[in-house]
């Protein structure tokens, strides 16, 4: 039985709102600047009503798991330790919104077989720990849509070494981006140690293997870089050298392999600026709020169950 909203009008009589069959059109606008502040807006609008999800793309489908609309980018997991295969919390998780502020809990029982390596655009970058394969996985925590990806083979050196070595290990450095500049997007990874050569493979779901750069070939860069940190920004990948050198990948083009090019920087501030610039920010966001204290930690899972 299709459910419609009954309110007074200013006259005394009662209107009927059908909800439920709202137009296709109206119904895209709204997905459309939900989509535009956060997924999980998308995700709360489609439990709400059985017919706006019979009329609305689903998240968790496997083709959506890279969809550049679907990522939580604004969601980062809280830890306060590693995460990985055999952890006894039952794979629920705490997750924080860095621009509303909210949090909430989530249930990922994929995280039994497990382990985290990385995050790009919220997505979490998940290493198979129950064979021998390291199989390689994208998870969207909100969404539970997973992209399946190469394993990492003997073939890729240093990266092998690294992704197949001890999860604890403080000289890993395992670090991903997404770059929608191909179709599919490719996923980029920067593998190896903080003290030896590092390797930067890519690949796309549905690939056999991941496809190591050839560095010497690179404009950019003369020998294998060390990477600080790796940002997806805009559809592209940017690597962070110690040094505090900006490398853009450049993905591959009709008769052009990916590259890495150097990034002009117009302004140069030190580490201590930026992170100075980054507090400050902080601050005055929270001043805008009335410094608002954190909202309870409701469970994503339970909360927005179907209603219809």
């Amino acid at each position: 039985m299709r459910k419609r909203c009954r309110r007074p009008s200013r006259g005394g009589h009662e209107e009927w709102r059908d909800w439920p069959n709202l137009p296709s059109e109206l119904i895209d606008d709204i997905t459309g600047r939900l989509l535009r502040h956060d997924v999980a807006e998308y995700i709360r609008l489609r439990a709400a009503c059985k017919e706006w999800r019979k009329c609305t793309a689903d998240p968790r489908d496997g083709s959506c798991g890279l969809d550049a609309r679907f990522r939580p980018r604004h969601w980062t997991m809280l830890s306060n330790g590693i995460y990985g295969a055999g952890d006894d919390d039952g794979g629920r998780r705490r997750f924080f919104n860095l621009t509303t502020l909210a949090c909430v809990r989530v249930d990922l029982p994929e995280l039994s077989a497990h382990h985290i390596e990385a995050s790009v655009e919220g997505l979490l970058l998940l290493r198979d720990a129950a064979s021998a394969s390291h199989g390689a996985r994208l998870l969207n925590p909100l969404t539970r849509a997973i992209v399946d990806l190469p394993p990492i083979t003997p073939d890729l050196g240093a990266a092998y070494a690294a992704w197949a070595g001890p999860f604890s290990s403080p000289r890993r450095a395992v670090y991903a981006g997404i770059s929608d500049e191909t179709s599919p997007p490719s996923v980029v990874l920067h593998m190896g140690s903080r003290t030896i050569d590092s390797v930067i493979a890519y690949a796309k779901p549905g690939d056999e293997r991941w496809a190591p750069m050839d560095l010497e070939r690179c404009g950019a860069v003369r020998a294998s870089p060390r990477c600080s940190s790796v940002l997806t920004r805009r559809g592209r990948v940017f690597f962070e050298t110690p040094a505090g050198n900006i490398l853009a990948w450049a993905g591959a083009s009709a008769g052009r392999e990916p590259a890495l090019e150097a990034v002009p920087q117009r302004e140069a501030l030190p580490r201590r600026s930026r992170l100075l610039e980054l507090i400050l920010r902080y601050n005055k966001h929270r001043e805008k709020r009335g410094r608002p204290s954190l909202p309870p930690q409701p469970s994503l899972d339970r909360r927005h169950q179907r209603t219809n």
